[in-house]
């Protein structure tokens, strides 16, 4: 079984958001010094990590981040990415204040 690169993993996800590694991990609201670790090659990918990657963008392939496998991006279509991005975005937002209210 080969060893998973989760170093390169990481710059690819930033190289896919367009967003440096200190902002993904703002944006996860992650300790930026995890996703360094990983980058250093001292620590992987964790399943707790990948879910709130793809909490935060689902069109992230949670297979590739854990797994290194298939491609890192759900989205084959780049000319559609920004459409269902924006659709992404606007269901994340509203299942996020459905939950706040069912948390209440």
């Amino acid at each position: 079984m080969a060893e998973i690169d989760y170093k390169n993993i990481i710059h690819e996800l930033s190289r896919e958001l367009n967003k440096s590694i200190k902002v993904i991990a703002k944006e996860l609201d992650e300790d930026k010094n995890n996703l360094y670790q990983i980058t250093a090659g001292k620590n992987g990918i964790s399943v707790r990590m990948a879910n709130k990657i793809v909490e935060k963008y689902p069109h992230i392939n949670i297979d590739y981040l854990l797994y290194g496998e298939g491609k890192i991006s759900l989205i084959a279509d780049k000319k559609m990415d920004n459409e269902i991005l924006k659709e992404l975005r606007i269901l994340n937002k509203r299942l996020e204040q459905i939950y706040l209210l069912l948390k209440k």
